[in-house]
């Protein structure tokens, strides 16, 4: 909370835990999204946390006390942001500026409430455009940081108390794919 969102090169020198796929890391390592700039020199934001990233996450890998932050739309403001159409780290992607790059999105498929499709490629194509991202530069202000969703009253508690924040934490048990 003290240091705000850092790109994955920001972070390197800092103690932290990581729920990343070593092998999406890996790719996105290697991915430029400028003549400037590799994605790991972006702090990266999904456009709906509810996705197949948060789906690994809390169903499949069963991490415990996990939250999600809110990030003011003006971060999109900041100088040099670029939107993804789908996951930066997948093959066909594109990346435009912020703001205007929001254009290119489908909504219908960012916002969508599933990424499943009986076609496999289908399911695979939608789970990407699921996790279209928010790109900026080294890192997001703490300033930006505007709330958080928690799955229950015990991990909202647990972020409270760990990190101090002063702002709306709300229990949003769709968002964490629990019933209500």
């Amino acid at each position: 909370m003290e240091l705000g969102i850092l790109s994955n090169k920001q972070a390197l020198n800092i103690p932290h835990g990581s729920v990343a796929s070593l092998g999406v890391q890996k790719r996105r390592d290697r991915k430029r999204v400028t003549r400037e700039r590799w994605l790991h020199e972006y702090a990266n934001l999904y456009i709906d946390a509810r996705n197949v990233m948060l789906y690994l996450v809390v169903k499949v890998w069963k991490i415990a006390e996990v939250c999600v932050l809110r990030v003011s739309s003006t971060v999109l403001d900041l100088g040099d942001v670029v939107i993804s159409d789908t996951n930066a780290a997948r093959d066909l992607v594109r990346f435009e500026p912020a703001p205007s790059g929001l254009r290119m999105l489908d909504k219908n498929l960012v916002f969508a409430q599933s990424w499943n499709d009986p076609d496999p490629n289908e399911k695979y194509r939608k789970s990407g455009i699921k996790c279209a991202e928010v790109l900026v530069p080294n890192k997001i202000p703490p300033g930006y940081i505007t709330g958080a969703y928690a799955v229950c009253e015990e991990d909202k508690k647990a972020l409270v108390h760990l990190t101090g924040v002063r702002f709306s934490v709300s229990i949003d048990k769709h968002m964490f794919f629990q019933k209500e």
